[in-house]
């Protein structure tokens, strides 16, 4: 639960119709607890296509950031490797058709980190619960040792309703339990999560 954690910020532009023009976020690493290099992305609710060229797109060996040349849904290459991360990223979306707010959704859209030593074609993928995974990602691995989840109706869900990711709105930092399970070191994270996130949501603090 605390292999990488990522801070960020979502600014949206919007016209009179209340359509979204742009959007810029900012991503800052505040740790990385893993010795996998561990890359970061998000994937937005749009067709590539429908991007501007503000954000490089970049190929499949992720010689760069931006644009993930191979995907056709708009997916954003943040970093790499988290152990290579040393300044704050911010990636600025300008689309060609504006989008609704309930299309483009609600940020940090769809983010997820790729587990690696060496990027492959194929690679696991941990997105946050039942967020889908790109057509990048290992399907072999679903409902494999403590995975539970059912393709294609839920994802990253673990053996004892435990999530792979957690997303943490308006909270400013995160102390990272090190030697304990999470719900071990949080007494009212087990709370939170059987209650689907509606009781307890300050159980990190």
């Amino acid at each position: 639960m605390n292999d990488v954690i990522v801070k960020y910020q979502s600014v949206l532009n919007f016209n009179d119709a209340n359509q979204a023009l742009s959007t810029e976020d900012t991503y800052e690493l505040l740790w990385s607890g893993a010795t996998f290099k561990n890359g970061f992305a998000y994937q937005l609710n749009t067709e590539r296509s429908n991007m501007s060229t503000e954000i490089l797109e970049a190929p499949t060996s992720f010689n760069g950031q931006g644009l993930d040349t191979d995907l056709s849904k708009a997916t954003v290459n943040v970093f790499l490797s988290a152990l290579d991360v040393t300044e704050r990223n911010t990636k600025t979306a300008t689309y060609k058709t504006p989008l609704s707010h309930e299309t483009l959704g609600i940020p940090p859209y769809n983010p997820f980190i790729m587990v690696h030593d060496e990027l492959k074609e194929s690679r696991i993928e941990v997105h946050l619960v039942n967020y889908p995974p790109t057509e990048k990602a290992d399907m072999a691995l679903f409902h494999t040792e403590e995975d539970l989840s059912s393709v294609p109706t839920s994802y990253y869900v673990a053996n004892g309703n435990y999530p792979f990711a957690i997303h943490l709105s308006g909270a400013t930092n995160f102390n990272t339990p090190e030697t304990q399970p999470i719900d071990k070191s949080f007494e009212h994270f087990m709370d939170w999560v059987n209650s689907n996130g509606t009781d307890y949501k300050d159980w990190y603090k």
